[in-house]
């Protein structure tokens, strides 16, 4: 099997960390960070992985070199996520009247969402704030999987968008512009098919299929498009879910 043309010797993975140990030189294994890294077995595509960067690479005495890669978010997007809680809890803390604390939390909650690259955020975590997901209006822009509510169901954007337009709303442009989150009574994706890195599904996951009453399955590899249960070595059917 070979990694970006570069033969595999063997690979692990540890948490957000993946490890491939590679029969190349240091020169091509530096020149993988911020690829798109992708395993072929007889020059056809097995794996795919979006948004790793190479974190390390530590030789063997046979020459052989482990480059790990980690995905990571932007540090700033962290933070944004971490102070949407940190923000709620403070206000929450601070004021006395109910009615106003749930008023000043929503606001906060919301510019703070806005202010986030959703880029690279999974969708487990935009689901985990849904109550504070901007409104989609005509006029605004949206960078490439920016979540969005319309008409009480939730969104992501395709791709960029320099400036939405009336006669295209979520609902009618389809899904060259925007792709649907369905979330089952539980708080669970339901698993839709995959048209790219964008909407394929991270490990760890969860997703009903093949419909909100269908049992749940955990994705074991990150980017993962092929539908669950099709291959135990993708997918994991969780019991008593």
């Amino acid at each position: 099997m070979q990694l970006n043309e570069l033969e595999i010797v063997g690979r692990c993975a540890d948490e957000d960390r993946i490890c491939f140990e590679l029969d190349c030189d240091w020169d091509d294994a530096a020149a993988l960070n911020g690829q798109k890294l992708t395993v072929a077995d007889g020059g056809k595509t097995v794996e795919e992985f979006y948004g790793y960067k190479l974190h390390s690479i530590d030789e063997s005495s046979d020459g052989t070199l482990y480059c790990w890669f980690a995905l990571k978010l932007d540090d700033a997007t962290k933070e944004s996520i971490a102070q949407i809680s940190e923000s709620v809890n403070s206000i929450q803390k601070d004021l006395q009247s109910a009615s106003l604390a749930f008023g000043l939390v929503d606001t906060v909650a919301r510019l703070v969402t806005a202010s986030i690259d959703f880029e690279t955020v999974s969708a487990y975590d935009v689901v985990s704030i849904a109550d504070y997901i901007q409104e989609w209006v005509p006029g605004i822009q949206l960078g490439r999987n920016a979540p969005v509510t319309y008409n009480g169901k939730l969104y992501r954007t395709s791709q960029a968008i320099a400036e939405t337009q009336e006669q295209y709303p979520p609902d009618i442009a389809g899904e060259s512009l925007y792709y649907p989150i369905e979330v089952a009574d539980d708080g669970i994706i339901v698993y839709r098919t995959c048209h790219g890195d964008y909407d394929a599904v991270r490990k760890g996951e969860k997703r009903h299929y093949p419909d909100a009453r269908g049992p749940v399955y955990v994705s074991l590899i990150d980017y993962n498009s092929t539908i669950p249960g099709s291959d135990e070595r993708w997918w994991e059917l969780v019991k008593d879910e």
